[in-house]
């Protein structure tokens, strides 16, 4: 059936397999430290990731099947990377905020975009991870988001004005180095496909 399909359609429909793939790894890892260590980690923010990028997947389906003239072109592609961002911005608001360990998923997001759409996609996706990822610091700093200390093991701590400046400094350089990057390896990768 893929070798029948357009490329563009063929990587949509592989980005929906790897997500699927991630989730149900997230899953599986959680619920085996949950049923060893039992209730001294509450792993459930994972459940809820799991849930949602699972959701995710449902709806990309259904737009698949609905709207076909979609299935060929990159906005697809954009739309499921979008909604990637923001299951990877609800893993870090539930698993410690601005200091969360897992926002250098933003970063593999940018990778994947340049890599599926080549250079504008790399920059495209680092502009969308810079605009939910600074509405998300702003909304912890002022309070219009918090996730609750008590309903969590993970630490938070809320933020300060100097460690929201410094974030954003740090994830903005980060997001268009890393687009910059891919960017430059995409023009090569496609030169040596055209040599080959």
């Amino acid at each position: 059936v893929l070798r029948t399909m357009e490329p563009l359609e063929k990587q949509a429909i592989r980005l929906v397999v790897f997500r699927t793939v991630i989730a149900f790894t997230f899953f599986l890892s959680a619920g085996g430290i949950q049923a060893f260590a039992g209730s001294e980690f509450d792993l459930w923010p994972f459940f809820y990731f799991t849930a949602f990028v699972l959701g995710l997947n449902v709806a990309y389906s259904v737009l698949y099947l609905a709207l076909k003239q979609w299935r060929r072109r990159p906005i697809f592609i954009y739309i499921q990377i979008t909604g990637d961002i923001l299951a990877v911005t609800l893993l870090a608001f539930f698993t410690g905020g601005i200091n969360s360990i897992y926002t250098f998923l933003y970063h593999i997001l940018i990778v994947v975009g340049g890599y599926l759409l080549k250079r504008r996609g790399a920059f495209l996706v680092a502009m969308v991870d810079s605009l939910v990822y600074g509405l998300f610091c702003v909304a912890l700093l002022y309070g219009w988001a918090s996730p609750e200390p008590s309903s969590a093991r993970f630490p938070y701590d809320p933020p300060t004005a100097s460690s929201t400046f410094y974030a954003l400094l740090a994830h903005y350089v980060g997001f268009f180095l890393v687009a910059g990057l891919m960017s430059v390896m995409s023009e090569r990768m496609e030169a040596t496909h055209q040599a080959l």
